[in-house]
């Protein structure tokens, strides 16, 4: 097995941890799309991919109807020319949004700020990297990752009042990438197996810890309706890139829902607050200039969680029956997307990379989720059980 790293110059490919943009991109652009495996405590400061870096606009794409004109849908809720905001988590009331930011501290930390108006709330105190920000259906509570503790492990805090974050459970590998059951009492999350170097997502219960294994994957997404886990897993044949799924939240065969490109891997997952659609990232194979890239890095190498950064990255949205696959971003050429997120609002809020720097933005899909949708239907077939 091996992982493609992302097109750093082959010296500063293996340097040590960078003081300021720490582990934190292997989950940045969940670059995963092409990560198979890595080894418990792989999680260390890696150099950051240049965001700003431009992407060929003529790179192949999925198959998919490009959506038209979106630029005047989008809406930038964050600025700034030092850090990146990551990982944008809006309300289920469609009030507030929660990120991680390298804006006001040299390690990633959590802020909120209201989505109709200025100003930004530190929740956590920049001690350790917090990352991946989930808020709980009823907003009161917010899990994250954080490596506060020597390792990275699942943490909740109160959203409304001031507090310790209290850890959901300590496992011996590291597990990130929560994400809430609509009962508030469960989270989806992943890690490293123990007995092996793939990833796994697991079920734990916020009150007693209790931990139920669901399968092999990646940042795990619970549907609105609690039946259903949409996730990021690779293929078990052929270059391993990743595909997006979905599997029964109590168990059993998953179902493909974007079929295995030869140029494009598919990441992070997110659900549309009436479960009728996923949006997620589609990552070029190839840098963006085409060229394969210069590294190959042994199972476990940390710096396997940078691979792809290079490449194109657009958002996609897809029904959750696998069908009508529209690129809501190709219109912006220059421009990578990643990281989606529905809010209760029904927008998606994703990272950008307009000025060479990663900041939230939100774009109004209605046109595509709601009965206005001016994109052609592109069904693709379901395939059922492994990869």
């Amino acid at each position: 097995m091996q992982f493609v790293s992302s097109r750093l110059p082959r010296d500063q490919s293996r340097r040590g941890p960078s003081p300021r943009r720490g582990l934190v991109v292997a989950l940045l652009v969940a670059l995963a799309a092409v990560v198979t495996a890595a080894s418990p405590g792989c999680f260390e400061p890696q150099p950051k991919p240049e965001l700003g870096e431009s992407p060929d606009p003529s790179a192949p794409r999925p198959a998919a109807r490009i959506a038209s004109r979106t630029w005047r849908r989008r809406q930038q809720h964050t600025r700034g020319r030092e850090g990146d905001d990551l990982f944008p988590c809006p309300s289920p009331d469609g009030t507030a949004l929660y990120y991680s930011t390298s804006r006001l501290s040299p390690n990633f930390i959590l802020v909120t700020r209201p989505l109709d108006g200025p100003g930004v709330s530190l929740l956590t105190d920049g001690a350790a990297n917090d990352l991946h920000p989930a808020v709980s259906p009823d907003g009161s509570l917010l899990a994250f990752a954080s490596d506060r503790d020597g390792f990275w492990d699942i943490y909740v805090l109160a959203t409304g009042v001031a507090g310790p974050a209290r850890r959901v459970v300590r496992s011996p590998a590291a597990t990130l990438g929560p994400s809430w059951a609509p009962d508030g009492r469960r989270l989806a999350c992943f890690r490293v197996g123990r007995g092996s170097s793939d990833w796994e997502i697991w079920i734990i219960d916020v009150e007693t810890g209790s931990q139920t294994i669901l399968g092999d994957g990646l940042f795990p997404a619970w549907s609105p309706d609690g039946e259903w886990i949409a996730f990021q897993r690779a293929s078990r044949r052929g270059e391993r890139w990743y595909s997006i799924w979905k599997v029964r939240a109590s168990g059993g065969r998953a179902t493909r829902l974007t079929d295995d490109a030869a140029s494009w891997g598919a990441v992070t997952p997110a659900w549309s607050p009436d479960g009728r659609w996923i949006a997620f990232t589609a990552v070029a194979k190839t840098p963006s200039d085409g060229a394969p890239a210069d590294d190959v890095l042994p199972d476990g190498d940390p710096r396997a969680l940078l691979s792809g950064a290079p490449g194109s990255r657009d958002i996609y949205i897809i029904a959750a029956d696998g069908g009508r696959l529209t690129n809501l971003t190709g219109d912006r050429p220059y421009v990578s997307e990643w990281n989606p997120s529905f809010g209760g609002d029904g927008k998606l809020y994703f990272n950008a990379d307009e000025d060479g720097s990663a900041h939230v933005w939100s774009l109004d899909v209605s046109f595509v989720t709601g009965s206005t949708a001016d994109a052609d239907p592109l069904p693709l077939r379901p395939r059922v059980g492994g990869g």
